[in-house]
């Protein structure tokens, strides 16, 4: 049996989904499953202290992947926008001090008058945002 989903068809028999994610809200990007069991509690006070380091103050979310060792890094750009990075945490954490100048660059455009950058995914306002000095003391 197939689902459709925000575009994906999922496979029931890949048994996608984890059983105690079938009783929560799951919110879909493309073909990744975002749910509350899926969240990365566990890495968050990590994350935002090393994002901080870096210069990163806007919202972040962490997700599982399926197998539990994977990990999706969304950073959040704007209210519609984001980037996100996929890999291990280890190997995420060794990309954020390339990564979060990169993104800086990206945002700052938006600061100035009459400059616009167009960049729409609504799908990224229902993730479980944080900010890096909020969740620092978690």
């Amino acid at each position: 049996m197939n689902f459709t989903t925000i575009g994906s068809i999922f496979d029931e028999a890949e048994n996608e989904f984890e059983p105690q994610e079938m009783k929560e809200p799951v919110e879909f990007i493309g073909n990744f499953a975002h749910s509350k069991s899926r969240k990365c509690e566990n890495l968050i006070t990590e994350a935002a202290t090393i994002l901080e380091e870096y210069g990163w103050r806007n919202e972040f979310a962490m997700y599982y992947h399926k197998d539990k060792t994977q990990v999706r890094l969304y950073l959040r750009m704007d209210y519609v926008a984001s980037c996100y990075l996929d890999g291990t945490w280890d190997n995420i954490k060794e990309r954020i001090p390339y990564i979060i100048p990169l993104l800086l660059a990206t945002i700052e455009p938006r600061q100035e008058k009459n400059l616009g950058v167009i960049w729409i995914d609504r799908q990224v306002t229902k993730l479980d945002w944080s900010k890096p000095e909020g969740s620092m003391n978690v």
